[in-house]
């Protein structure tokens, strides 16, 4: 089957064509909805609403993952560099990826899709999934081990792993001050988002450089973490 047999010429350019306008507002959508998310739980604290921004958040970050695919493939802004960038800190980012590993490992899926060497044929290979497949991932991803085995995965695939005689190990110190830069800029981000929600919605007027001071507080804080010198502790499987 070919694509040209079902689509003309102008059809695909239609559906090709890539906006900067509408690129922007599928990851500034996004981003409102998780805002809101946290919003509505600052606002009004209890188990209803924490449990509608778990939906909403989890949602949101599935969607970044998609928007994270297509800046990959450099189809959604109009510009590489948008791609490029956008993909890397505000699609990939909140769903811990690394967009330029992400793509080594998609693309060889591309290249060898229906293989043995497909690394992605474990996710589609027994598609229609019986019940009982179906009813064990749900119960994986409701208990979090789903989280935990990516969050190990993604881990193992960082670059603080070092081979130490035949042994890998990942070195807290480097993995820390490594983190503490981007880390504190998401903090001081929430934050402020935190201190503008609160002062909006319970006082007469909101202080920005209140706000702005317990950021830099915030920052001022990481950025010492970051310069002290952690000790080189490791851990080893």
């Amino acid at each position: 089957m070919r694509i040209h047999d079902h689509f003309s010429k102008i059809e695909l350019q239609q559906l090709l064509a890539r906006s900067d306008a509408q690129a922007w507002l599928a990851v500034l959508t996004s981003w409102v909805l998780v805002a809101l998310a946290f919003a509505l739980v600052a606002l009004w604290p209890n188990p209803l609403t924490i449990l509608l921004a778990l939906i909403v958040i989890g949602g949101r970050q599935l969607g970044f993952g998609a928007l994270m695919h297509e800046c990959g493939h450099g189809s959604l802004f109009a510009t590489k560099g948008l791609n490029s960038w956008v993909g890397k800190w505000l699609c990939a980012g909140p769903v811990m990826y690394r967009i330029d590993d992400y793509m080594v490992r998609h693309l060889l899926h591309h290249r060898t899709v229906g293989t043995a060497e497909d690394p992605d044929l474990s996710r589609y290979q027994a598609y229609p999934v019986t019940r009982a497949s179906l009813r064990r991932k749900l119960i994986r991803d409701l208990t979090g081990r789903t989280t935990m085995k990516f969050l190990r995965d993604l881990l193992k695939a960082n670059a603080t792993i070092e081979t130490e005689d035949g042994q890998r190990s990942l070195r807290l110190g480097r993995f820390f001050r490594a983190c503490a830069r981007p880390l504190s800029a998401i903090w001081c981000c929430f934050r402020f988002l935190q201190a503008w929600v609160r002062r909006r919605f319970t006082c007469s007027g909101w202080q920005p450089i209140s706000a702005l001071t317990c950021c830099f507080r915030e920052f001022a804080t990481w950025r010492n973490m970051q310069q002290c010198q952690i000790s080189p502790i490791a851990i080893r499987y």
